[in-house]
């Protein structure tokens, strides 16, 4: 339904030529697409918000599009260094604009695309910054996710107490918090975390609450193409697995 909306509502600002409303409203399908798992259409969408915001010399919107598409090439592309070329650029527009949300998006962005090439350090480091971005943001969601992240990368790295301790203080952010964007791929890091440092029934709950959050969206997905898009979507497969 909101995708649906959005499109409707790209149709008339293209007819009255209104392109900044235009720019941002690609990008949220963009994104939207690529949270049900459909890549070409996500990717289509988040290249052409890019270029609508480069026409308009909007630098922090283009830094949220790049940051998008990188999630994209990331996990469904499996490109992780077209992603790292995209957070590149978004790192440029994030540093001149000084938008702290942006700078946190895209750090926390670039932990993944350090994992993916097995750099640990990096990831230790770029999370601590996504969790001081985030703070300085006020962005509760990312700053738990990027916990999350660093507790798996500790866990990883062969530093279980840091991994433990980081993954508890994640958890019971969570419990203060309630529903909060992303809470799947956190409960799921942390989930993560847990199974490799040995503590199977830690583990088991994280994972258990990480799939009631995707059983209940797939529940709420009425369209059959779509519903099996989102469960081909590799985060979603790795947590019903």
């Amino acid at each position: 339904d909101s995708i649906a909306l959005l499109r409707a509502s790209i149709a008339l600002d293209r007819s009255i030529g209104d392109v900044f409303h235009l720019g941002k409203k690609l990008s949220n399908v963009g994104q939207l697409y690529a949270e049900l798992g459909d890549t070409e259409r996500a990717l289509a969408f988040l290249r052409r918000a890019d270029d609508v915001f480069e026409a308009l010399d909007d630098k922090t919107h283009r830094a949220d599009a790049l940051v998008g598409l990188a999630h994209v090439l990331l996990e469904h592309s499996r490109d992780p260094a077209g992603a790292e070329q995209a957070l590149d650029r978004a790192r440029q527009f994030a540093e001149r604009t000084g938008d702290r949300y942006d700078l946190a998006q895209e750090r926390l962005a670039r932990v993944g695309v350090d994992l993916a090439h097995g750099r640990l350090e990096g990831a230790l480091r770029h999370a601590d910054e996504a969790v001081s971005e985030s703070r300085a943001a006020g962005v509760v969601g990312f700053e738990l996710l990027a916990l999350a992240l660093q507790a798996h990368t500790f866990a990883l790295a062969g530093k279980p107490q840091e991994a433990r301790t980081t993954a508890l203080a994640v958890r019971a952010g969570l419990a203060r918090t309630g529903a909060i964007e992303r809470a799947e791929r956190i409960h799921f890091s942390i989930s993560l975390a847990f199974r490799i440092i040995g503590d199977g029934a830690a583990a088991d709950a994280a994972l258990r609450d990480s799939r009631e959050i995707v059983e209940h969206r797939v529940s709420r997905i009425r369209d059959t193409t779509l519903r099996e898009r989102y469960l081909n979507n590799p985060i979603v497969q790795a947590i019903r697995a």
